[in-house]
């Protein structure tokens, strides 16, 4: 039988059907013997727009800053909530309003996921953990979609190097030290972002970026 710990990976339930196969814990990836028990994966298109007046579940960002980034209002089963996408990929993420777990569900997706490319020419990509992590920051933007996904990050795609904006608590700083060290291995060129608050979302800033050259840096 399942953990109830243990989500689908393609739609992101804990429901599972009877007669589930749980492999990988480590992943913790859980593959229904049935695929046509897993709940549809509903395209971005086919929503239906919310158009009344929707607050933002991000108090340091109003509406119109979610909207600005790409974010669109749409009507679901749960009331208003916010389609929240990313590029390069039909999944993406719904954050719901009603104040009931979870508060966000994936749609067929992966991390590390692009969140603004339109930064490329910035340079240096910005990692964070989730979509409105990238909010504060104007640039390209990726977000692991949990901290276990680092690995996935193509580091070498980017050799103008990389910006590590992760949470301030122990899994984002593992995270963090992760990626650096990483980073370091590749020659790849790294910077810290320090800021006050649980996560950049959550940041009433300033953000201070901090180039690390070498283990002692970190």
């Amino acid at each position: 039988m399942a953990s109830r710990g243990v989500r689908c990976w393609r739609c992101g339930t804990n429901k599972l059907p009877k007669g589930t196969v749980v492999k990988g814990w480590k992943q913790a990836r859980a593959v229904p013997m049935e695929a046509d028990a897993l709940r549809p994966v509903v395209a971005k298109g086919s929503w239906v727009r919310y158009t009344g007046p929707i607050a933002s579940p991000w108090p340091r960002h109003p509406p119109e800053a979610l909207r600005a980034a790409g974010a669109i209002p749409v009507q679901s089963k749960r009331g208003p909530a916010w389609l929240l996408p990313f590029e390069g990929t039909e999944g993406y993420q719904m954050r719901y309003l009603d104040g009931e777990e979870p508060k966000v569900r994936n749609y067929a997706l992966k991390g590390p996921a692009i969140i603004r490319p339109q930064g490329r020419a910035l340079g240096m990509g910005i990692v964070v953990e989730g979509w409105a992590d990238a909010l504060p920051f104007h640039g390209l933007a990726y977000a692991l979609i949990g901290t276990a996904n680092w690995q996935r990050l193509d580091l070498l795609s980017l050799p103008e190097g990389w910006i590590l904006a992760m949470d301030n608590d122990e899994p984002g700083r593992l995270c963090r030290d992760s990626l650096t060290r990483a980073c370091l291995a590749a020659r790849v060129p790294v910077a810290w972002v320090e800021y006050e608050g649980k996560d950049p979302a959550d940041s009433p800033g300033p953000f201070t970026v901090r180039d690390i050259r070498g283990l002692r840096d970190m």
